[in-house]
């Protein structure tokens, strides 16, 4: 995937939700799998966002929105 697409895709994400996208995405190349599934390494933010407390309530289906401090 081209880093415009990539962009596009993470255009109004938080700051620190890009960092985690970096992170994963710089161990993927040092593990020498820079193309692994795009998949896994959505699972992976999506294991982290669940943990985040600001968006429980959301994922658990208790609110129909995030937190606006989110």
């Amino acid at each position: 995937m081209q880093e415009s697409t990539i962009n596009m895709y993470l255009h109004g994400v938080p700051t620190e939700v890009k960092n985690d996208i970096d992170d994963i995405v710089h161990q993927r190349k040092k593990n020498g799998n820079p193309r692994e599934s795009i998949k896994s390494v959505a699972l992976e933010l999506w294991q982290k966002a669940l943990a985040l407390p600001e968006y429980k309530e959301y994922f658990d289906g208790s609110t129909s929105q995030p937190s606006p401090n989110a």
